[in-house]
């Protein structure tokens, strides 16, 4: 994924026409998304139903959705 971000910032300071910069940064960002709900996916199945059937607490689970969070209430820039 560094990569790709590495890629299209030259493609933008590169790349005169920004037609095919614009269509590469949408399927990038389809891409992250992917990757995103996978994490989101994982983080809920291992950590957050493994909280509960180890018995923590529920101030330790309470704190689970906090990654969560942060992804999808970011402000964007």
């Amino acid at each position: 994924m560094v990569r790709a971000a590495e890629w299209l910032e030259r493609e933008v300071n590169e790349q005169p026409e920004c037609h095919a910069t614009l269509a590469q940064a949408s399927v990038l960002q389809t891409e992250l998304r992917q990757v995103v709900a996978q994490l989101v996916e994982g983080h809920l199945r291992h950590c957050v139903m493994g909280a509960v059937e180890l018995g923590q607490t529920s101030e330790e689970i309470a704190r689970l959705p906090a990654p969560i969070q942060s992804i999808l209430f970011t402000r964007r820039r």
